[in-house]
């Protein structure tokens, strides 16, 4: 983007102006910031320029895609001190850009195309294969460009730099919740097939990015991700799988079995802990003396 204080600021919104934007805000001298902003904040910030209203974009949201190209020189203070000569210089280029885009622009979010001959029954059962580590993360993040939905992954070390990682294509990427657990790549796996119908295919056109697209969104509340995080945390401390020979454990194969068929074609981990308790008056599956005896 040219420095000369007379470029047209509708530049900035173009989803091609990547890693080599300029910064929109004023320094001390009140010429405009040389720093550069992120491909992720911008192709942000373009896509949320199109999803606004062609007609009239509310002052809170252009402000908000105002703050995306504000580079991490500035405070809080110093955004807040510029947004209503940034919002006099920016707003109405930014609505021209919605309106002329909005025809053209493919929808940035899908349903995801689920494998319908894969379950958490069948999963649950299946070896985890050599390659999957055995000792990790668990983590539920948000973003509050993606509201509505959460993205769950794991790792096995450095969550903190896992998620700036994916800062780079959803900024201001949030950790919301983590716990760290035997096979995590095996809970993740199950966590998807449980939640398969809430799964969505997001574009991502951050051009550095090795993927076209990220499948392991999830439309659902925080809270929603971190019980279902919490219920298979505590399946998982009960020794779902032999370390050695990574099967699932003799005792919830026979488990398994003593669940209602039904369920079983939707098992969530709320049914597994169900099934593990015996309440007096409870439509909880019986389990056999010798089974209710084991530590599960």
């Amino acid at each position: 983007m040219s420095n000369d204080a007379g470029a047209k600021p509708a530049a900035i919104f173009r989803p091609q102006a990547l890693e080599e934007l300029q910064c929109i805000a004023r320094t001390k001298g009140s010429t405009q910031c040389r720093g550069k902003i992120g491909e992720a904040y911008s192709s942000t910030a373009s896509q949320q320029a199109i999803g606004t209203s062609a007609s009239q974009a509310p002052e809170t949201d252009i402000s908000k895609i105002l703050r995306l190209l504000v580079c991490k020189r500035h405070s809080e203070q110093e955004i807040l001190s510029q947004m209503n000569g940034l919002l006099e210089t920016y707003a109405p280029e930014l609505v021209e850009f919605a309106r002329s885009h909005t025809d053209r622009t493919d929808p940035t979010s899908q349903l995801w195309d689920r494998n319908s001959s894969m379950s958490v029954r069948i999963k649950l059962e299946r070896p985890i294969r050599p390659e999957q580590f055995s000792d990790g993360f668990l983590y539920a993040f948000t973003s509050e460009f993606e509201p509505g939905f959460v993205k769950f992954g794991c790792c096995k070390s450095a969550l903190a730099q896992r998620i700036r990682q994916w800062d780079k294509c959803y900024p201001k990427a949030t950790l919301y919740h983590q716990e760290v657990f035997k096979f995590p790549q095996r809970i993740e796996e199950l966590i998807h097939l449980e939640l398969a119908d809430k799964r969505y295919s997001k574009q991502c056109n951050v051009g550095s990015c090795d993927s076209k697209s990220h499948d392991e969104w999830f439309k659902c509340s925080p809270a929603e991700a971190e019980q279902i995080i919490q219920q298979w945390q505590r399946l998982s401390q009960s020794r779902l799988y032999d370390p050695m020979t990574r099967q699932l454990e003799d005792r919830w194969k026979l488990l398994l079995q003593k669940i209602d068929p039904i369920r079983q074609e939707k098992l969530t981990a709320g049914h597994l802990l169900e099934a593990t308790e015996k309440r007096p008056g409870s439509p909880s599956v019986l389990i056999s003396d010798a089974l209710a005896s084991m530590s599960l």
